[in-house]
Formats: C-alpha cells, sequence, structure tokens
C-alpha cells in the first residue's frame, strides 16, 4: 500500500518536471530562441535546460526564475505548475517569499493553500502554518 503511494507521488512529480519542461519549450520556440541563446541569456547551462525541457530533471525555483527572466515572459503559469510539486515546507516558504518579492499575493495565496495541505498530511503544524499566515499578511 506505502509502495502504491510513493509511485503515484513519483508519476506526479514526472509528470510535473515533463508540464514545466513543456511550457519552457514552449516560451522559447515563441521567442525564437535556440538552446545556446537561452543558455546565454540565462547564465543557465544548455544541457540543464534541454534536460529541463525533455521533463528528465527537476527544476529549482532559482532556475525558473533566470529562464523566466531570459525569456521575458509571464512566470503565472510555471509558478502555478511549480507549485504542485513543491514537496518540503521549507520550498514552500521560499516559493512563497519569491511571490512576495514579485507583489503577486494570489499566487503567494496558493502557496499558503499548499501549507495547509502539507499541515493536514502531517507535515508541519497548524500553529507554524497561522504564524506564516500572520508573517506573510495575506
Amino acid at each position: 500500500m506505502i509502495y502504491l503511494i510513493l509511485l503515484d507521488e513519483a508519476d506526479t512529480m514526472k509528470d510535473t518536471n515533463t508540464k514545466l519542461g513543456n511550457c519552457i519549450r514552449q516560451k522559447r520556440l515563441k521567442k525564437g530562441f535556440t538552446l545556446d541563446q537561452l543558455s546565454i541569456r540565462s547564465g543557465v547551462n544548455k544541457g540543464h535546460i534541454s534536460d529541463i525541457e525533455n521533463g528528465k530533471v527537476s527544476m529549482k525555483l532559482e532556475t525558473m526564475d533566470a529562464l523566466i527572466n531570459a525569456l521575458q515572459t509571464d512566470y503565472r503559469n510555471l509558478y502555478n505548475i511549480y507549485l504542485s510539486k513543491i514537496g518540503t515546507v521549507e520550498s514552500c516558504r521560499q516559493f512563497i517569499f519569491r511571490c512576495i518579492e514579485r507583489n503577486d499575493h494570489i499566487i503567494a495565496k496558493r502557496g499558503l493553500h499548499k501549507l495547509f495541505f502539507m499541515s493536514s498530511k502531517g507535515r508541519i503544524t497548524t500553529n507554524s502554518v497561522d504564524e506564516l499566515v500572520i508573517f506573510f499578511d495575506i
């Protein structure tokens, strides 16, 4: 039973990586950039971008932001996809901070909902979530 749950989570992560990769590729092609051009503009290794686009690797938030900035594109769709793959409290906190830095309280609130979900799974306490809501004032 536990094994099946782990497989489902792994499949979900793979699907999310594929969605993120496809989204990056579509945005790159729409801008008319080659992998080399995007690599130079973003500072992300060309091979790593290729692996991201093919869904082979997970993408860190910092890498995604570098690609978003290089592509000069809207980040919201990518952030919404990325949010679904967050698995740790610290990653979720970083994500929420990044949304607040972008002055995007809508997606930050979605991050808080993710924290509430994590708390319902026993990963964090309700008090921790309450403290974050007060801290972020959203």
